[in-house]
């Protein structure tokens, strides 16, 4: 299997909001609907004339999930930010759903952002976390318990939602961050190394759960993690982004069953796969 060639994406024609697809893109048939995500060119430079990201292209497909890999500073998690809409780039285009990103999740293409850190309120249940976004919109009570309670239930909490953040596990705490971010039915959801603080374990447990929850759910979803393990494990395709200023220097369909459990890490469909991802990320960084 070999490596995508960027520079067949880079050049294509685009108006604003539209852009041409390569035919060859495969698409998630649980989620038809959901919103493509598309950058041209890209480039983000900080006050004091550092430069995070120059010339980054990269598109993905309605519900592909896809995970991005790089060196430490490459500007991964910039990346995310400008997608989530939380930060405005300083050239290029970046649209979602054919819309600049904070209009998007505004209008037609829920996001849902998971960070590093759960980041729960210490003086709320789990199921008032849980709420928080739903709050925020103003929606009814009753309509805010009910979703609440089946988000929690989705990610394996029922019987903890009435805990705080002190009485749970690293993994819980992350699970009710999950749910957090799903109890809006997002269309999009970005991941920021949810997982990096966990132990093996745990970390394995999760990854599995997210796929499945991916696979009934059909989001597009962007992952980023340092692990290549992880990134093999839960994605269609992996990104392998250069040292700062970052850009796609890589960029690797992960051919694997779309049904994958523990016992798919020991395959040598799966060794083979890392071992790439492996020597791509060893490029990018020499």
């Amino acid at each position: 299997m070999g490596v995508c060639n960027i520079g067949k994406i880079r050049g294509l024609p685009y108006t604003w909001g539209k852009a041409c697809l390569p035919p060859q893109h495969v698409e998630n048939p649980l989620a038809p609907l959901a919103p493509q995500l598309v950058a041209d060119q890209l480039r983000l430079d900080y006050p004091g004339g550092v430069t995070a990201l120059r010339d980054l292209t990269l598109r993905v497909p309605a519900g592909q999930f896809v995970s991005v890999l790089g060196p430490s500073g490459c500007g991964k998690s910039t990346l995310l930010r400008l997608m989530g809409g939380l930060i405005n780039s300083s050239e290029g285009i970046l649209t979602v759903d054919g819309q600049p990103p904070s209009m998007a999740r505004q209008r037609s293409a829920k996001m849902s952002f998971v960070f590093q850190d759960a980041t729960l309120l210490p003086w709320r249940t789990v199921i008032g976390n849980v709420r928080l976004p739903l709050e925020l919109l103003r929606q009814p009570a009753a309509e805010q318990q009910v979703k609440a309670i089946n988000a929690t239930e989705l990610v394996g909490l029922a019987e903890f939602a009435t805990r705080y953040p002190r009485e749970l596990s690293g993994g819980m705490r992350m699970r009710a961050s999950l749910a957090r971010a799903l109890v809006t039915q997002p269309k999009v959801l970005l991941l920021d190394e949810p997982f990096g603080a966990l132990d093996d374990i745990t970390r394995s447990q999760l990854n599995e759960d997210l796929l499945n929850l991916w696979q009934r759910n059909g989001w597009t979803a962007v992952f980023v993690t340092h692990n290549i393990a992880e990134a093999v494990f839960l994605s269609q395709r992996v990104i392998v982004m250069s040292p700062r200023p970052g850009r796609v220097v890589a960029d690797i369909p992960v051919s694997l069953p779309s049904t994958r459990n523990a016992a798919l890490r020991a395959s040598a469909d799966f060794a083979r796969l890392a071992g790439e991802v492996s020597e791509q990320l060893r490029k990018a960084c020499a």
